[in-house]
């Protein structure tokens, strides 16, 4: 789960961008080279990819780094949602 303000952030702005571009969650992880389980797991705001993940993300949706990026430019920290390690990020 990953956490801005004290509240859950849901990763929408990659399903949304998926839709727009007439993707499955499949046909995205494909063509990414990402796997499914973390495809869904982005857009279900349980882990945050890291920088080169974001670049094939985004190449895949056929949009900028930079517009994928900004979703997570507030974003302090993740963490599974049943227990596990913390994933700090910075």
């Amino acid at each position: 789960m990953c956490i801005v303000g004290g509240e859950r952030l849901e990763m929408n702005k990659i399903k949304e961008l998926r839709f727009k571009a007439g993707l499955t969650l499949r046909d995205l992880a494909e063509k990414s080279g990402i796997s499914l389980y973390s495809v869904m797991a982005f857009e279900a705001g349980q882990h945050m990819p890291y920088k080169n993940t974001v670049k094939a993300l985004a190449k895949a949706l056929g949009v900028s780094e930079k517009e994928l990026r900004s979703q997570w430019a507030d974003v302090m920290w993740c963490k599974p949602e049943a227990g596990g390690a913390e994933n700090e990020r910075g």
